[in-house]
């Protein structure tokens, strides 16, 4: 049964194309279609799993495609940790800079 539910089911060289083609939209959706990027990113998600899954088991996949795939779900994770990464930057710098605000405005008032 696990087998069966991480298996290709399609061409290997698709699934790279697949994985390309939800990375490519999840990149395209503006932040306002939040439903869209969920599923594009559930979609990646899933064909990450399955490369992942046929790189390791399959022995029908040359090496070079092996390799590419790999580069392809690295750079996949890595754009997803890079986000999370600087949207965290993002709001922590505008809450020093909040707090630095307030307390030069605290500070201000007494004198």
């Amino acid at each position: 049964m696990w087998i069966e539910r991480h298996s290709l089911a399609c061409d290997f060289d698709d699934a790279v194309e697949a994985l390309e083609f939800w990375r490519d939209r999840r990149a395209r959706l503006g932040w306002h279609r939040r439903a869209a990027r969920r599923e594009a990113d559930a979609m990646v998600d899933a064909w990450e799993r399955r490369i992942r899954h046929a790189v390791v088991r399959d022995p029908s996949v040359p090496l070079a495609q092996r390799l590419e795939a790999g580069v392809l779900v690295l750079r996949t994770r890595g754009t997803i940790v890079g986000r999370r990464w600087r949207r965290r930057a993002y709001v922590s710098g505008v809450a020093m800079a909040g707090a630095a605000g307030a307390g030069f405005a605290a500070v201000a008032s007494l004198f």
